[in-house]
């Protein structure tokens, strides 16, 4: 303080009414920024680390995906070119003016909370110094004007304020006064203009006149009604009536409508700054690079920044309204990451600062910055250097590329909040009963609407239950089919625990939703269920490759056991009680914590899913990603799990075709279905339905997709040119695993690929396998078929016609008759070398055979209304004008359907038939026409024995061997060869395309879609 009163004596010399005098007299108004001295490192001995986190970072899944070695978890979206500096550090306040000056910036408006976390010190430390060290003007921007919860105290206050910095020769003046901002709420403003005037009136009594900035825009609900949006936005009356105040303005836009666009700001600026202007007062306008919140958020609100764009257009808007001030919002407020600081992140860090100085008309000149990193230990740093090599940045995308992502954000949080608004519209939701009940409280719950209807519901049903138990009377097993008496069903398992996790009254995330006795009764009826289902030893690392029924089965279970564990075991009703296993509720929450951690990082490691592609049974498995993503306690978990739902949208992205899926698929089928709806919520595709049908968990959570799995669906795809992917997914059954009584055991090392080919018409694809891989089973007195049943269970492959005019995509595949009670399993299996495939029906299995079951005939599939056949040599050909496939049935005729859509053999033995049919794809960019790939087909060299088949085709001069597959002679199988190679069955890439690459083996999988190169490090 001896230093300020030894300056403030200087405050006549540096008076700002002469330069507001000559900058009347230029174009552009008077340019503030608005700055932020909350800032402390990690070696502040009471607060480290204030301002760069937050308590809801700690349970954000991007602020943990982006957490750096030795760091917080950033609030921030973006990171400062100098590191996680501290406020008082004077070689960054020194280097912060410089540049601001270089900009064009005439003054900083300083963030203002007295001595709270030390910021006073900060800014005497910091800013106060620098800018009288260079000659650069600051003003005080109260926040305490809002939050105070003393009017005496608060005039007082702002006396000492005052009266501590306006001598200052830094301190910005106009009119000769020294300027205060009054920073206000929209919705719940403290002033009003009675308290402004007695403030007025006592600050002035003390410290002499002041210049006073008022922030005071509110809704016009009439403007709105009548449809005027310029209007709707307004400065109320009994405001623009108050003497003494100097101008009028507002801290940001996106605190009261949000937009980014010039044609939707221009006409509200200049309905405002008309508004002080007729008043006889100064507007003050806010002008913003970009906004993201999503790093403390789970409802984040992203404003695009296009690559400068949304600046330009702020600054032209205000400036066309007439503003006599912009205020840059912000400086620094690092966690909205509006700032226009440098950042690391940026492909040039001071874009945002040549954007404003050129606006000035000012040559703009980087100042050196501080040497150093700030608050970062060279470890660090070099972590650091390395995380930023490889992370993705929204930011960093060209312009146009940041608007689809941001649109794509934007339309999704509208579409799921359109879904579950839609299900609330109804008093009942499908699939009626308990699992419906689940949904539509879910919904409701969510949107904190028809809460007392949706308290009543699951109290009920979960009384009910709790009964049930209580009473010890026997209740159906714990299956699908089964579980009739349990509040939620079976599946809407998920849902339920959701509910509670989202709702509780200590919930992060949303608590006191759920009434006290609804919370009490949902936790006693999963008490019920868990103490049951959960065990501890299912969660032994031993076993992370060992499902619990199907995959889904598997993933409506435990995720959910480690969940409820974790909320009760924090519940003192609960917290003491034993399982059936003999272990409480902390010890099973460990125990999944620990499983759950590394479970994302196997997966990734291996291959993604062991029912791939399923449209029947993967939309009760996403759910159960998406609740450990968002909800787990450990934010381990919550980060990797985030980072495996990037990992399978861009997987699937890769894949799909106008959002349908190809390539090799289990338990699957072709045709529109309800996953296809759940991606839609996610990418929010114009007129198409959107809706998660059996989980409200999609349409509730706030995950978004990742940079790269938008891009491929709307702007890389169609392919330019023609790729391979090759893919590893699991499906094989480890020695003895399927006799193993805690469930059945896998291998990590699968000898499963899921391999497609795809060109800018078409995607061709399939699984490759062994469909000799067996294994003893001294029980069945044969060998067992090393393959699980929900991998080799209704595999699909076949082409999928890529045509963006048209909204059908047509296709060519397999159909399998199903000959007895349920699906068809290990019914073909395939070769497939680029765009040529190759499939055998296999036959059915006896006593003593491996083989099919439920298999009849395998028939062929022209789905599409623009598909053209032709019929040729045996040869069936069909096109849509751009990609052809040739189809040939190997050992005999075939005939068609009375629809003239499916071909099958007509000599068909169900116990013995082998039919092998052959595929070959091409399209207008590898033959030139339909004509050309007809006769191109027919001149290639095809040789069909009993034992194999032999093609070569010439145009790329490659040629497939594939032997007969006899269940009864296993020994006489040998793989299929590619050009005289075996095909690789366990290839040395987990993920391989360009788009996806890792290796087997490692937790790295490199991400490379257009601009956006990035790497998934399962091992953070």
């Amino acid at each position: 303080m001896m230093r300020l009163a030894s300056t403030f004596t200087l405050w006549v010399l540096c008076s700002l009414s002469a330069a507001v005098s000559a900058v009347e007299e230029e174009p552009k108004p008077l340019l503030f920024a608005n700055y932020y001295a909350w800032y402390h490192n990690g070696s502040h001995p009471d607060h480290p680390w204030a301002g760069w986190t937050r308590k809801e970072s700690e349970q954000n899944s991007r602020a943990l995906a982006e957490q750096r070695p030795g760091l917080p978890p950033r609030s921030s979206a973006a990171y400062p070119l100098v590191g996680l500096y501290d406020s008082a550090d004077p070689e960054v306040a020194e280097w912060h003016v410089r540049l601001a000056q270089a900009a064009g910036i005439d003054a900083f408006l300083v963030d203002w909370w007295g001595r709270h976390l030390d910021r006073d010190k900060n800014i005497d430390e910091g800013i106060l110094v620098a800018a009288e060290k260079h000659s650069f003007k600051f003003a005080l921007l109260d926040e305490r004007s809002q939050f105070h919860s003393d009017w005496e105290w608060y005039k007082q206050a702002a006396v000492e304020t005052l009266t501590r910095y306006k001598d200052s020769p830094a301190y910005l003046r106009i009119d000769g006064r020294p300027v205060y901002y009054l920073y206000q709420v929209a919705s719940t403003a403290t002033l009003t203009p009675e308290k402004f005037v007695d403030l007025k009136r006592h600050v002035e009594s003390r410290v002499g006149p002041v210049y006073w900035i008022v922030d005071k825009i509110a809704h016009q609900h009439a403007a709105q009604r009548a449809g005027d949006a310029d209007k709707e936005k307004h400065i109320p009356a009994d405001w623009l009536a108050t003497p003494g105040i100097d101008a009028f303005g507002f801290y940001s836009t996106f605190s009261h409508f949000r937009a980014h666009r010039y044609e939707d700001l221009a006409g509200k600026y200049k309905y405002l700054t008309d508004q002080a202007h007729d008043a006889g007062k100064k507007m003050l306008l806010p002008v913003h690079p970009g906004h993201n919140n999503s790093r403390f958020r789970e409802d984040p609100y992203v404003m695009p920044r296009l690559d400068g764009q949304t600046l330009r257009n702020y600054l032209r808007a205000a400036s066309d309204a007439g503003a006599d001030f912009l205020m840059v919002t912000s400086w620094n407020e690092w966690p909205e990451t509006t700032v226009v600081e440098p950042s690391s992140n940026w492909p040039d860090p001071y874009h945002y600062l040549r954007i404003l100085a050129e606006w000035k008309e000012k040559a703009f000149h980087v100042p050196p910055a501080p040497l150093e990193q700030r608050g970062e230990s060279d470890s660090q740093r070099l972590a650091n250097q390395t995380w930023r090599s490889v992370s993705p940045d929204p930011d960093a995308l060209p312009s146009h590329l940041q608007t689809v992502v941001a649109d794509t954000h934007e339309a999704s949080l509208q579409v799921r909040e359109h879904a579950l608004r839609k299900t609330i519209a109804k008093d009942s939701c499908w699939p009626q009963g308990a699992w419906g009940d689940t949904m539509w409280a879910l919904a409701a719950l969510s949107l904190n609407e028809k809460v007392d209807d949706a308290n009543e519901r699951l109290l009920k049903r979960a009384t009910d239950y709790v009964n049930l138990k209580r009473q010890n009377v026997a209740t159906s097993a714990f299956t699908p089919e089964q579980a009739k008496e349990t509040p939620w069903a079976y599946f809407a398992l998920t849902d339920y625990v959701r509910i509670l996790c989202l709702f509780h009254a200590k919930s992060v995330h949303y608590p006191g939703r759920l009434h006290p006795e609804t919370e009490a009764t949902m936790k006693e009826a999963l008490w019920f269920w868990a103490k049951a289902d959960s065990k501890v030893a299912d969660a032994s690392l031993e076993n992370l490759f060992v499902l619990r029924g199907t995959e889904n089965h598997d993933l409506t279970r435990r995720p959910n056991d480690y969940l409820v564990a974790s909320i009760l075991k924090d519940d003192p009703l609960f917290g003491d009680r034993l399982f059936d296993d003999g272990h409480n509720a902390a010890e099973h929450a460990a125990a999944y914590e620990a499983f759950f951690r590394e479970w994302p990082r196997q997966r990734a490691i291996a291959g993604l899913w062991f029912e791939v592609g399923s449209d029947t049974y993967q939309k009760y498995s996403w759910p159960a990603l998406m609740n450990l993503h968002e909800l787990a306690p450990d934010p381990v978990v919550r980060k990797r799990f985030g980072m495996l739902l990037d990992l399978a949208f861009i997987e699937e992205a890769q894949i799909s075709v106008q959002g349908r899926r190809g390539g090799g698929r289990s338990r699957a089928s072709y045709g529109e279905n309800n996953f296809e709806s759940y991606k839609n919520l996610l990418y929010a595709p114009d007129g198409a339905h959107a809706e998660s049908s059996h989980s409200k968990a999609l349409e509730s959570c706030r995950y978004q997709l990742p940079a790269a799995a938008i891009l491929l669906r709307k702007v890389e795809l169609p392919a330019r040119s023609s790729f391979q992917i090759t893919n590893r997914v699991l499906g094989e059954l480890a020695p003895g695993g399927a006799d193993e009584g805690e469930g059945t055991r896998y291998c990590a090392d699968s000898a499963l690929v899921n391999y497609a080919h795809r060109t800018p018409h078409y995607l061709m694809g399939s699984t490759l396998q062994n469909p000799a891989l067996s294994m003893p089973n001294p029980k069945a007195g044969k060998p067992t078929l090393k393959y699980g049943g929900i991998s080799r269970q209704k595999r699909w492959c076949g082409i999928l016609f890529e045509d963006p005019a048209n909204d059908e995509v047509s296709a060519v595949y397999p159909v399998i008759e199903k000959t007895r009670g349920g699906r068809p399993q290990h019914s073909h299996w395939s070769v497939q070398h680029e765009n040529v495939l190759l499939i055998q029906r296999i036959a059915p299995e006896t006593a003593h055979r491996i083989g099919s079951y439920s298999t009849g005939k395998i028939k062929i599939r022209f789905q599409g209304q623009n598909l053209e056949k032709r019929e040729q040599d045996g040869w069936i050909f069909a096109n849509n004008g751009k990609a052809f496939v040739g189809v040939k049935f190997l050992d005999g005729d075939y005939g068609w359907d009375e629809a003239n859509v499916e071909a099958a053999p007509i000599n068909f033995n169900g116990s013995t038939d082998k039919s092998r049919i052959l595929f070959h794809a091409g399209d207008i960019t590898t033959h030139g026409s339909f004509e050309e790939f007809r006769a191109d087909l027919l001149a290639n060299r095809l040789v069909v024995t009993k034992d194999k088949v032999e093609y070569c085709f010439r145009a790329s001069e490659k040629y497939v061997e594939s032997s007969l597959f006899d269940g009864d002679h296993l020994e006489r199988f040998r793989l299929p060869r590619i050009d005289g190679e075996p095909i690789n069955l366990r290839p040395p890439m987990t993920y391989q395309s360009p788009y996806l690459n890792g290796a087997f083996g490692s937790d790295r999988i490199v991400v490379t879609v257009g601009p956006v190169k990035q790497i998934l490090d399962f091992s953070m």
